[in-house]
């Protein structure tokens, strides 16, 4: 669930002040300032650090209304009629209220002159109308980037929420499309009554049981996604593969943790330009390299006098998708084919978690 953003929070997070003295720091120096400001006219801070004194209980009645009620019932809902009306309509009440109270305990002492007046003269009203305005701004405003803060961070959340679902999605496409490769071997196999079945089929149940279970975690330990491309190698060899010849050579100086199955596609599609567009000498060569600056894998194949379309099955635009989502800055895909070979090269730059 998304939290409020809070500027306080932040602040307590920081310095370790907590909300309410931050509020009492800043209404002190809110005071502060204002006495000194008005003070400078006639060199009289005792009149205006009084008078602060007493205008700040309506003040505070004033802003807390306003940032913890108005505005999360009205303005954050874009209600900004509704928020216009009951904000000039608390300022209008709490100026009457402030303007008489500083009549009976200001004016007598420092504002003689006013007591003629009475309390409701119209300049010396609006006068106090707009001096509680004033206090409201910089609360008013500071709600007003937490809110923009609060949307920014929900549509990010939202972003992450969606690229999420869509990689769990890219994850899920990947199980029925290796299954369904992997069943027609076995099957192949059976046809041919070869000895290797059974052996296949054992091969298959911890492949696929890493898939199901250990590579449905967003990141795997990079050295189990070895493991699990070397089993699959192995799977691939028992399948009646014994005249291709097949290189696998890992140089894997990095530790930690990577997307999981990211290899699969590419490995997978080697053996299966292998055995679909045989050459005479077939041969496969995988190489993955790794240190604290990329991740690199090589998977090179031979093939036969047919072009190869490749680029449009199912596992490379998943493959793609994926990229672009985990690595989007930070990764390259190089497919070439020539006449006798075809050549898929993933680096991973800089991600080293």
């Amino acid at each position: 669930m998304l939290n409020t953003y809070s500027i306080s929070d932040r602040i307590k997070q920081k310095t370790g002040i907590p909300k309410w003295l931050q509020h009492v720091i800043y209404w002190f120096l809110w005071c502060a300032f204002w006495a000194l400001m008005w003070g400078t006219y006639d060199n009289d801070y005792i009149k205006t650090s009084y008078n602060q004194i007493i205008e700040l209980p309506f003040k505070l009645a004033l802003v807390y209304p306003v940032i913890y009620w108005l505005m999360p019932k009205y303005f954050a809902k874009s209600q900004y009629i509704l928020f216009t009306i009951s904000y000039l309509v608390l300022l209008f009440v709490v100026g009457v209220v402030t303007k008489y109270v500083t009549y009976i305990t200001v004016d007598p002492f420092y504002f003689k002159e006013h007591l003629q007046n009475g309390p409701f003269k119209f300049t010396d009203l609006l006068n106090m109308i707009l001096t509680l305005n004033t206090s409201v701004i910089i609360p008013f405003s500071v709600k007003v980037v937490e809110y923009w803060l609060q949307q920014q961070q929900k549509s990010s959340e939202l972003e992450r929420e969606k690229l999420q679902a869509e990689l769990k999605f890219l994850r899920t496409q990947i199980n029925p499309h290796f299954l369904f490769n992997a069943l027609n071997g076995l099957y192949a196999m059976s046809l041919k009554n070869l000895a290797q079945t059974s052996d296949g089929i054992v091969q298959l149940s911890d492949i696929m049981r890493y898939i199901i279970y250990e590579a449905n975690e967003s990141k795997i330990n990079i050295d189990k996604e070895l493991q699990f491309l070397s089993n699959y190698i192995a799977f691939e060899k028992s399948r009646g593969l014994s005249e291709v010849d097949i290189s696998f050579t890992v140089n894997n100086q990095r530790s930690g943790y990577i997307p999981p199955l990211l290899f699969i596609p590419l490995v997978e599609n080697s053996f299966k330009h292998v055995k679909a567009f045989g050459s005479d000498n077939p041969w496969i060569s995988i190489q993955f390299f790794a240190d604290s600056e990329e991740i690199k894998l090589l998977v090179e194949n031979s093939i036969g006098t047919e072009k190869i379309n490749e680029q449009k099955g199912i596992g490379i635009e998943n493959l793609k998708r994926r990229l672009e989502i985990l690595f989007p800055d930070n990764h390259r895909l190089d497919i070439t084919q020539t006449d006798y070979s075809f050549l898929t090269i993933l680096k991973i730059f800089d991600r080293n978690e």
